[in-house]
C-alpha cells in the first residue's frame, strides 16, 4: 500500500493504517519528548484514578477495593520502565508518520511489538500497557501537529 498521493488528499484522522505525511512537518525531538511526557503523565493520572476508586470501594466494604487500589499502583508505576520503550518507539513512529503509515492500528501493533520484546525479558505486563501507551503517544503527536497547523484541519490529518 503506497502513501497517499496529493490528488487523493490526506486520509481521515481516524484511519487505522495511514496518515498524512505532511503531519511530520515541524515534529522534532522536542515534540516527541512532549508526547512521551504526556503519555507518561496520563499513565500516572490513570493509576491515581484507579487507586482512588479502589480506596472508595474499599471504604464501602467491597472486596474489589484492594484489587483496584493495587492495580492502580501497578498502572501508576508502569512509567518507571515504559519510558524505555518510548525511546525507540518514537523513532519508529516518526519514520512511519513520514511515510504516511501513522494510523492508530499501526501504533497499536508497534506498541504490542515493544511489549512482547520487553515481555521476553520478564516484563510481561508490558504486553498490555505498551500498545495503549503507543496510541496515546500517537494521539499526543497528532494533537500537537494539529495545534501547530493553526487548527485548520481535523486533528491528526
Amino acid at each position: 500500500m503506497a502513501a497517499p498521493r496529493p490528488e487523493q488528499g490526506p486520509p481521515p484522522w481516524w484511519h487505522p493504517l495511514r496518515s498524512d505525511p505532511a503531519l511530520t512537518g515541524g515534529l522534532g525531538l522536542l515534540t516527541h519528548g512532549l508526547a512521551v511526557l504526556g503519555a507518561l503523565l496520563g499513565t500516572i493520572a490513570l493509576g491515581l484514578l484507579v487507586s482512588g476508586m479502589g480506596v472508595l470501594f474499599d471504604a464501602l466494604g467491597t472486596t474489589w477495593g484492594g484489587a483496584l487500589a493495587g492495580g492502580g499502583l501497578v498502572i501508576g508505576f508502569a512509567v518507571v520502565l515504559s519510558w524505555v520503550g518510548h525511546l525507540p518507539g518514537a523513532a519508529i513512529l516518526h519514520l512511519l508518520l513520514r511515510r504516511g503509515y501513522g494510523g492508530w492500528f499501526v501504533a497499536l501493533l508497534g506498541g504490542l511489538a515493544m511489549g512482547v520484546l520487553f515481555g521476553a525479558f520478564g516484563f510481561w505486563i508490558a504486553v498490555g500497557f505498551a500498545p495503549v501507551l503507543a496510541v496515546i503517544h500517537l494521539t499526543a503527536l497528532r494533537w500537537i501537529a494539529w495545534r501547530r497547523r493553526g487548527k485548520r484541519a481535523a486533528p491528526g490529518g
